[in-house]
């Protein structure tokens, strides 16, 4: 596989799967910022199975 991600890099890319899932709603809204629906906390448990996982 690729190259080892660091503990700095791996951060990042968490914070990227919820930027994607932003992006999502956006798309669905028609990227009328005012048309998405309130934003939910950032589901904690997801994004620490990502972590363990390594899947970002």
């Amino acid at each position: 596989m690729g190259a080892e991600i660091t503990r700095p890099e791996r951060k990042g890319l968490l914070l990227a799967t919820l930027a994607d899932r932003y992006i999502a709603k956006m798309r669905k809204a028609g990227f009328d910022p005012f048309a998405i629906p309130t934003s939910e906390p950032p589901r904690v448990l997801r994004l620490s199975w990502l972590a363990w996982r390594g899947a970002y």
